[in-house]
């Protein structure tokens, strides 16, 4: 007897505990509804409007605010009302090493890497340039391929490539590669890395 009035006590006091919160949830709705802005805005960016071209291959958002876009064929920088179009420049060694841009990652300092076909660029945003790296050669693929590339809070970017991982000393300017060396064949499938 005394267990089940203990069990309706606390089944009263779950359903008091429901139904204020009920109520609670059921105000605030309200009151965000009523008072937040009801209107979304979504728009299309693309070729036709300003981006150097529609086939998308990566999107960062940076400390600043800038959304950057990388294209098969250039750079973009978005503040939300212009696109700034980046792209390589023959003989210009301030420009991006290739157009064909496959990753972005953004260091500590707020500096945009970018991947390419070709190589690696840096966007030094104090300067507005562009450094560019060529990547050290890989018995095992094309290492200047860059997949993907995480920038630790070091100094250091981490670059998978089709050739292997990659580590770069941003201080010092040094590579040091990682390969696949266990594998059977000499196969560069085995050093292949997507991301």
């Amino acid at each position: 007897m005394i267990f089940c009035c203990k069990f309706r006590f606390q089944l009263q006091r779950l359903k008091t505990v429901l139904i204020i919160s009920s109520f609670l949830m059921f105000v605030a709705g309200k009151l965000l509804a009523q008072y937040s802005d009801n209107s979304i805005v979504l728009y299309s960016i693309g070729e036709a409007n300003g981006l150097s071209d529609d086939h998308v291959q990566c999107v960062i958002k940076d400390k600043k605010g800038f959304v950057w876009v990388g294209t098969s064929d250039g750079l973009n920088m978005m503040d939300g009302s212009v696109v700034t179009i980046y792209r390589h420049r023959e003989n210009d060694s301030t420009s991006i090493v290739n157009n064909n841009i496959l990753c972005l990652a953004e260091d500590e300092l707020g500096n945009i890497w970018i991947g390419t076909a070709d190589g690696l660029s840096c966007y030094e945003r104090d300067k507005n340039k562009f450094l560019s790296f060529q990547l050290p050669a890989s018995p095992y693929g094309n290492a200047g391929f860059i997949n993907s590339i995480y920038a630790e809070p070091k100094k250091k970017l981490w670059c998978s490539t089709d050739g292997g991982l990659i580590e770069f000393d941003v201080s010092s300017g040094s590579f040091h590669s990682f390969f696949n060396v266990f594998s059977k064949k000499n196969n560069s499938k085995c050093n292949k890395l997507t991301h």
